[in-house]
Parts: C-alpha cells; sequence; structure tokens
C-alpha cells in the first residue's frame, strides 16, 4: 500500500478527528519539503513522480513541471489563488484567465526592464562569486542560504524598493508568506499568523 493510500485509510477511520491529523500532516509535509527538498524530490523521482493527496499534485519532473505551468486549463492556480490575492491582492502567479495573466504580465515587464537586466545579473554574479570563493575552504556549497538568498534579499531591497529592517528578516518575510501560500495546504492558523 502506498503512503498516501495509508493516510486516506487512516483518515477514514478516524471520521471527526481527521480535520486535526490532516492539519498536522499537512504542517509535516511543509516541514519535510522545506528542510528535505532535495531528498524528497529525488525519491519522488525514482518512486512516484506524480503524487495526489486530495485536490494537491505534486510533481517533480521537469517535463511534468513544465506541463503542469504551460495548461492553466487542467492544472489552476484554485488551491492557492485566495490566500495569494489576501497577501499581495490580484497577482498573476494567481490567475487562471490567460488575458488578465497577460495583461498584468505587460504591466511586471513595465515595472522590471531589460534596463534592469544587467544591474541584476552583476548582482546575482558578485553573489556567486562570493558564495564560490566561501566555498572553496569547505567544498561545499548551500545555494539557498549562500546564493539565493542573499539574491532574494538584494533583489528586493534595491530592485523593487521594499527592504526589511535587516536581511534575516526580510528572509524570513519571504519564506512565511511562501510558506502559507505554498505549503499551508491545511490552512493552519498557526502558519497564517
Amino acid at each position: 500500500m502506498r503512503i498516501i493510500d495509508e493516510i486516506k485509510e487512516l483518515g477514514a477511520r478516524l471520521g471527526h478527528e481527521k480535520d486535526l491529523v490532516t492539519e498536522r500532516v499537512s504542517d509535516l509535509v511543509a516541514q519535510l519539503a522545506q528542510s528535505e527538498a532535495n531528498e524528497t524530490f529525488a525519491i519522488m523521482r525514482r518512486l512516484d513522480p506524480i503524487v495526489r493527496a486530495g485536490p494537491t499534485t505534486i510533481v517533480a519532473l521537469n517535463e511534468d513541471v513544465k506541463e503542469v505551468l504551460g495548461d492553466p486549463a487542467r492544472f489552476t492556480t484554485h488551491d492557492y489563488a485566495a490566500k495569494l490575492e489576501a497577501i499581495t491582492g490580484p497577482f498573476m502567479a494567481g490567475l487562471d484567465d490567460p488575458p488578465r495573466h497577460d495583461h498584468d504580465r505587460a504591466a511586471l515587464d513595465r515595472a522590471v526592464t531589460r534596463d534592469d537586466f544587467p544591474w541584476l545579473a552583476s548582482a546575482t554574479y558578485a553573489t556567486a562569486r562570493r558564495a564560490l570563493a566561501e566555498a572553496r575552504h569547505t567544498g561545499e556549497i548551500d545555494v539557498v542560504a549562500q546564493l539565493a538568498d542573499p539574491i532574494l534579499d538584494r533583489t528586493v531591497a534595491d530592485l523593487f524598493g521594499t527592504p526589511g529592517p535587516n536581511t534575516p528578516t526580510q528572509l524570513r518575510w519571504a519564506r512565511s508568506v511562501f510558506q502559507e501560500i505554498f505549503y499551508n495546504v491545511g490552512n493552519l492558523p498557526s502558519v497564517r499568523e
């Protein structure tokens, strides 16, 4: 029996308490996704690259991800659109309506123009060079902490003009928003707060 099937069977046996279990499982899956994403997706790619749990489907192969992102008629933003809109207002990542999405994409393209690309590339390369120089001593690099996080922080602060009070706070805010929108599939109030 597959793990998802076992979870469903357990939920059926628990009856009215299943909502509490669902919330806890959702929270644990979110924690696993955040802390062990590389290993989790590597296992999925080997054993079961498409996992369905209720209305949620998780895909682990590049070609499947491209199919999902390219087919808004079958793969909707329904599960996270309301949470995204509550945090950001209407935003193109939460839109299933292609004309509105295209309109908003055009607005974004006017806000971040080709003139911004040299600065963004330069900042990204500088961060990558620093991270690689530091990694030479250990032979390892944490792509999230040493590369993606500093780029995210600098881009949000410098390009969009919305710096946090400091880098750790800015990154915590970004992760909290991301967790609420995309990982909080059980809609846990504690995550939302």
